[in-house]
């Protein structure tokens, strides 16, 4: 005799017709996410991708992407790649950056834009003083550009006899400080030879 409230056998896993259906379209769902994404997650490039899944590239040309919509001047390519690979290098050759980058949530991320936009400050200031007057003191100091255009926002109004002139662009400006000429050595194709291993823990770490 069936207790009470006892309808008939009850099958807890039994899939349900709409999991049926499509698996008679051949849609079955992954048995197993945790093994799928442990294979992605060594698919990734070894080094910072692998570690924290942050995607440098995609920082990179998301901060040249927001300065030349602000400022309505396209910047050259090798931006993007030039940030790419000083995010590589100090991943792997700094100790603070490299805690700085296993942040959870989206603190990590959003350190490394503020990271890539003090280094995009920095090379424009070399190549392109005109453009980098142009931007708001806050940019160099990691924050975000207004979304509005570019309105004539000057750092030194009351130096205007010193403002630079207009120039053209010339890498070699950058390259030839002593901080950034590692990067006449950097292409497209060695942004990734750049993800090599850290230093040992007791070397001192700085930016």
């Amino acid at each position: 005799m069936r207790a009470n409230g006892q309808v008939g056998r009850v099958t807890p896993c039994a899939p349900s017709l709409n999991v049926r259906a499509a698996a008679r379209r051949g849609l079955t769902r992954p048995t197993n996410l945790r093994a799928e994404f442990r294979a992605w997650r060594l698919s990734l490039p070894a080094g910072m991708e692998r570690d924290t899944l942050l995607m440098p590239s995609a920082i990179a040309e998301s901060v040249c992407a927001e300065v030349s919509r602000f400022l309505d001047v396209p910047l050259p390519a090798r931006y993007a790649i030039w940030l790419e690979a000083k995010a590589h290098r100090c991943y792997s050759a700094h100790r603070h950056f490299y805690k700085l980058m296993q942040a959870g949530g989206n603190v990590a991320r959003d350190r490394l834009y503020m990271f890539m936009r003090h280094w995009l400050a920095s090379m424009l200031h070399l190549e392109r003083p005109d453009l980098i007057y142009c931007l708001p003191m806050e940019f160099s100091r990691g924050k975000s550009l207004p979304r509005e255009p570019y309105r004539h926002i000057k750092r030194l109004s009351y130096l205007t006899r010193w403002l630079p002139a207009p120039r053209d662009w010339q890498p070699a400006r950058v390259t030839r400080h002593h901080r950034w000429s590692w990067l006449a050595q950097v292409g497209a194709a060695d942004v990734a030879k750049r993800r090599h291993r850290r230093r040992p823990a007791n070397r001192r770490a700085g930016l």
